[in-house]
């Protein structure tokens, strides 16, 4: 069985260098950024409360921590947090390896409770180090492998520039983490991810330290590997324990069906979440491929329940199609001719992915009391509309699909002339009507195509013999943006994807986040790899079926994120046109960045913070707009990842100001760690990620929103026209000007039907649907001057154009009203 479900491969090697803490090191953006002492300088923590047991807390983010909490009042850095007053209490959850912050009130659902300890926990001598205390670290210039005594060197750039060797030791290691010390001249604790240190690794550091004729010592390394769910290394060392002790093996033969059982469960819960992620013919490969006869039949139970629940809705879609054509064979000959272009449509289509758009048909497609037209007309205007329409009228059902064919066309359209002769079709078509329309759109293929022959990935080529690159991996460069996009294995243009929109730190490329998110790609059949997966990337998205599109935001050799609204275009564009070529869930978007990236994502999204259902951060030091954009990230969840010791860490004021309580945000704080990738941090971040309370929420009724940009005007359903020029700031004079307030954006849809609004400009478009609660059948009244009420048209051309244009088929304006009205 050739599947490897290990969470995380080992360390990387963006660990950090380090500055002593006794020498000044003093870090200085461009564009004016504020420079910030990294040495002597501590997080204050204002303790009011401890809880000494080790606990779980369950957040509404859907991420469940555990460990020791302590309340705190601050997370800002220097004296000056000392005055702070405990009025908004934050928490700090250590678990050893993090200090995990977020708003308790705000955050925790139910009441924490009690966890058991650790049951393994193994200790090793290392020469302690003693001299200067590391409080800030800098760029890490090489790092080796942990030798057979748990010992590395890291080579780092120093205060001076100068490279500095550092000697680490492990001195403790569980399940969850170890506990590196620095062995000379240094004072540092760092902690990494057990995970994160492959298993031949930590064989050969605990032959060192174990005696081998000691029976205890040699199983408590096997139960150290089952703690840490690496059964495939517990089995080894415990079948050697066996040979090696052959009066205990009644004993402890028992215990390797037992891991074997284990490992078999893994792969199981491998299998069920490919198949949720829309992987089933993996799914089922990992099952049908398992050793049914070293497991017991309790496990061979549930291996067959979970071959049984892959594959039904299958099963039930090649019924519904059997059943659904006997009844398209029972109408009249007329009828059926004009049935088989969608007929073969739904025939290719229908599968476990789309199953439920017939779910009115299935419910009624064996009653007596319809009639097979009636029935019929309910599957066609379910697979075009979704189910709960009810549309049993054969005529109408009909009239829908040319519509949702031209709708195509004009959404791929580029030419304004032909885009008006396919709207004049639609207004003409029974079919037409805008609420059928909207409901089309989120059940349509991609519109366009990605270029049919992907370009060479790059860390798949070599000069002797050069490899396609994996299958769903393209690179898009045009004029003025340019991006790489990775699509989950067996990808389906019918089924939704959540997807990362994942920016890089400066002068990396964007290959370098698909390989972070999506991971190396599947060996060829000489090194095992199973016939479905080979030639695909092995990584976290994949796994989960995440679509990760990852473009250039700065120039070539930009060191810095500069704040404008070039950097947004390359952003924005690079989005929506991989919307338009891939099947992306609008509601479930996520901005992400690393370094750099990590500060421009911090900007971009509370800058347009209706496009994203969250925003995921590693490390960034964001400044200038961020310090007064924070209430608009409210809107969405916010994950941030930071070394405790990194110098560029965003501002704690920032940070406070993202975590009130109606934001979801977590903050995560690594101990002892600075300016890394922070790879171990993935799979919570995927647990975060696939997490419902993690969506994109419904536009707001009332917004209240802050601008400081020409270009950050537009904020849900208000769009701003040209900001007046006393309230924007240039993001390159931020430190010449006299005052830093943001400008106030607010809008409210009232009961009665009627809008308000107000913001630094003179002209407004608002953009309405029936999500913010406008009702369409009464007049529509705009509460600014004297204008009359206005009554909704109904005409296509308003939602087709905002699709055209911003690409989101999730949540489409169906009617725009603009003011001043336009003459």
């Amino acid at each position: 069985m050739a599947v490897n479900v290990q969470a995380e491969p080992t360390l990387s090697t963006r660990v950090s260098g380090i500055v002593p803490a006794n020498l000044p090191a003093i870090s200085t953006r461009l564009g004016g950024r504020v420079s910030r002492m990294l040495i002597g300088a501590a997080l204050v923590w204002l303790l009011s409360h401890v809880v000494a047991a080790d606990q779980f807390f369950q957040l509404r983010n859907g991420v469940t921590l555990h460990g020791v909490m302590t309340e705190v009042a601050s997370l800002q850095i220097g004296p000056g947090a000392a005055g702070n007053v405990a009025a908004r209490p934050y928490w700090r959850v250590d678990d050893g390896l993090r200090k995990n912050y977020f708003h308790g009130r705000g955050m925790l659902v139910g009441d924490p409770f009690n966890r058991g300890g650790r049951d393994v926990t193994l200790n090793f001598w290392q020469p302690v180090g003693k001299g200067n205390a590391v409080g800030g670290l800098g760029s890490i210039l090489d790092v080796s492998p942990f030798n057979d005594f748990g010992r590395r060197r890291l080579r780092m750039r120093g205060p001076t520039g100068a490279p500095i060797d550092v000697f680490q030791g492990i001195v403790e290691i569980n399940s969850e983490f170890a506990q590196l010390i620095a062995l000379e001249d240094y004072e540092w604790d760092m902690r990494v991810a057990t995970s994160s240190i492959d298993s031949e690794t930590l064989m050969r550091v605990f032959r060192k330290r174990t005696d081998p004729k000691d029976l205890d010592e040699r199983l408590e390394l096997v139960r150290f590997f089952t703690e840490a769910k690496r059964y495939a290394p517990a089995r080894e060392a415990l079948s050697q324990i066996i040979k090696d002790f052959p009066a205990q093996k009644e004993k402890l033969s028992k215990n390797l069906i037992v891991l074997a059982e284990q490992q078999g469960n893994q792969l199981i819960d491998e299998a069920l979440l490919r198949a949720e992620s829309g992987q089933r013919r993996l799914a089922t490969e990992i099952l049908s491929r398992f050793p049914i006869s070293q497991v017991g039949r309790v496990q061979r139970i549930r291996i067959q329940q979970a071959l049984e629940r892959i594959e039904k809705p299958q099963r039930e879609a090649d019924a519904a199609i059997a059943k659904l054509q006997a009844q398209v064979a029972a109408l009249p000959a007329e009828q059926g001719q004009a049935l088989q272009p969608i007929m073969r449509e739904i025939s290719a289509g229908l599968s476990a992915d789309t199953l439920t758009r017939l779910n009115d048909y299935l419910r009624l497609s064996g009653s007596d009391r319809i009639s097979d037209e009636n029935k019929v007309a309910l599957a066609i205007s379910g697979w075009l509309l979704g189910e709960g329409q009810g549309i049993q009228n054969f005529a109408v059902a009909l009239a829908l699909y040319p519509v949702r064919d031209w709708v195509a066309e004009y959404l791929a359209q580029p030419d304004p002339v032909a885009r008006e002769a396919i709207l004049n079709q639609i207004r003409g078509s029974e079919g037409g009507r805008v609420e059928w329309i909207a409901k089309m759109l989120p059940r349509m293929t991609p519109v366009l195509a990605f270029p049919e022959t992907p370009r060479v990935a790059p860390e798949n080529s070599n000069p002797g013999k050069p490899k396609a690159a994996p299958e769903g991996y393209h690179e898009i460069i045009e004029d003025d943006f340019e991006y790489a996009i990775q699509l989950p294995p067996e990808y389906n243009p019918l089924r939704e994807y959540p997807c990362v929109i994942a920016l890089p730190p400066a002068r990396a490329t964007p290959l370098t986040q698909i390989q972070w998110w999506c991971g190396d790609i599947a060996p060829g059949e000489e090194a095992g790899a199973t016939d479905v997966m080979r030639g695909q990337r092995l990584g976290q998205a994949a796994r989960y079926g995440v679509i990760v599109v990852a473009p250039s935001w700065g120039r070539p050799q930009q060191r810095m994120y500069e704040y404008n609204a070039i950097e947004h275009h390359r952003v924005l564009r690079a989005m929506r046109h991989a919307m338009r070529r891939a099947s992306i869930d609008a509601d479930r978007v996520y901005l992400f960045g690393q370094g750099e990236g990590a500060t421009a994502a911090m900007d971009i999204a509370a800058s347009h913070p209706d496009l994203w259902a969250g925003m995921v951060t590693v490390g960034g030091s964001p400044s200038k707009m961020s310090f007064h954009y924070h209430d608009n990230s409210a809107a969405f969840a916010k994950y941030l990842v930071m070394g405790e010791k990194d110098g560029m860490r965003p501002d704690g004021t920032i940070l406070e100001r993202m975590m009130g309580f109606d934001h979801n945000t977590l903050v995560v704080m690594y101990r002892g760690r600075g300016n890394e990738d922070f790879y171990g941090e993935l799979p919570r971040i995927m647990t975060w990620l696939s997490s419902p309370a993690n969506v994109r929420p419904n536009p707001p009724r009332e917004i209240n929103a802050f601008t400081m940009r020409p270009h950050d005007n537009f904020f849900w359903w208000l769009e701003l026209g040209e900001i007046r020029p006393n309230a924007v700031i240039h993001p390159m004079l931020w430190e010449r000007a006299e005052r830093k307030r943001a400008a106030k954006i607010s809008g409210e849809i009232m009961a009665n039907n009627s809008i308000r609004f107000s913001g630094p400009s003179d002209r407004f478009s608002l953009r309405l649907s029936p999500i913010i609660g406008i009702d369409f059948g009464s007049p529509i009244e705009v509460r600014r001057g004297a204008n009359p009420k206005v009554n909704f048209d109904g005409n296509p051309e308003t939602i087709l154009e905002d699709v055209r244009t911003r690409a989101d088929r999730k949540r489409p304006c169906w009617m725009q009203i603009d003011w001043p009205p336009v003459p």
